[in-house]
């Protein structure tokens, strides 16, 4: 469902008009609308279940979106004036970027609610969707190739749930994919030499535990896959709503404020697909853990993997797990 396509139909009220949005109807969910202001900014208005039981909830306002619950709106539809109670989401600004990427949200807002949400649906999908619009102005905390690289990962395996499922929640965090035991640290270079840092917790697996590592070259191109379309592809293949939710969520916190410029860069799918290895973490070139006097931590270093053996994660995957999956 593309709301932009749909909200760019629909006719801005002016400033004499008595009303407060022209809207119209969204497709296969008719109790919802999405209208446009007099400043030409959209509005998502969602309509609550009657039946379901009202929960008294604090409207919200950030610097481009505010959220309204339970008002009585204006809307000119169809050459009507009606008036109903909606939940009113609105976008604030004039960011054309920022806008569009509002109605992205608030299409995946709408499949996530249906046509019949209660109260308490509204409010869990309205808190989401505000932490996922407010990550869009943070600042970066992960270069744009490193997100790119991980999304290819995923993208090219067997099964992506399992890999979104052991997908870090923070970019901060020592491995990109971990489910315990087997554990994966995705490294891209752009420069096809495969000399990557490492922190010294990435290559020293504890006991009980496997680690490779995925190297992968990263080049920008003008024709190639952007992280949009990655990530289209890998939600097509994704039935658990709590996977979606977490892909979208950790594009948004990967990128912050840069996403509206980040998520269209496109890089070269195949020439990356061609050049992906996989390591195992004893293999590759490192300081060993004897040689760090006491009282000295948080190590890094680089490592060239250029004369390491590769390997295929199945040759060392057990019957089931992350390694399996790839």
């Amino acid at each position: 469902m593309k709301l932009i396509e749909l909200f760019n139909t629909i006719k801005q009220p002016s400033e004499n008009d008595n009303f407060q949005f022209s809207g119209i109807h969204i497709p296969e969910y008719s109790n919802h609308r999405i209208a446009k202001d007099k400043n030409d900014n959209p509005t998502l208005l969602l309509s609550i279940s009657n039946e379901s039981a009202r929960i008294l909830i604090a409207n919200l306002k950030l610097q481009n979106v505010s959220v309204m619950f339970d008002i009585k709106c204006k809307i000119q539809q169809n050459g009507n004036l009606i008036e109903r109670i909606f939940t009113a989401v609105c976008f604030i600004g004039k960011d054309i970027s920022l806008k569009k990427y509002f109605l992205k949200l608030c299409s995946t807002l709408i499949e996530d609610l249906g046509n019949t949400p209660t109260h308490e649906e509204v409010r869990k999908e309205i808190t989401r969707f505000i932490e996922l619009f407010r990550l869009a102005t943070e600042p970066q905390t992960k270069k744009i190739q490193g997100l790119w690289a991980e999304l290819l990962l995923i993208a090219e395996s067997k099964e992506p749930a399992d890999l979104v499922r052991c997908w870090h929640s923070i970019p901060e965090e020592k491995f990109d994919f971990n489910n315990g035991e087997e554990r994966i640290e995705v490294k891209s270079s752009s420069n096809n030499l495969r000399l990557h840092n490492f922190s010294l917790d990435q290559l020293h697996s504890p006991t009980g535990t496997k680690t490779i590592i995925a190297s992968i070259f990263v080049r920008q191109v003008s024709t190639g896959k952007s992280i949009a379309t990655l990530s289209s592809e890998i939600l097509a293949r994704l039935t658990d709503i709590e996977l979606i939710g977490k892909v979208q969520l950790q594009i948004a916190l990967t990128l912050g404020k840069t996403i509206i410029d980040s998520m269209n860069l496109k890089f070269d799918y195949e020439f990356a697909k061609d050049s992906l290895r996989f390591y195992k973490a004893e293999d590759v070139p490192k300081i060993a853990t004897e040689n760090i006097p006491n009282f000295v931590s948080d190590v890094r270093f680089k490592s060239d993997l250029t004369e390491v053996i590769s390997i295929y994660p199945s040759e060392i995957a057990e019957n089931s797990g992350l390694f399996i999956s790839v």
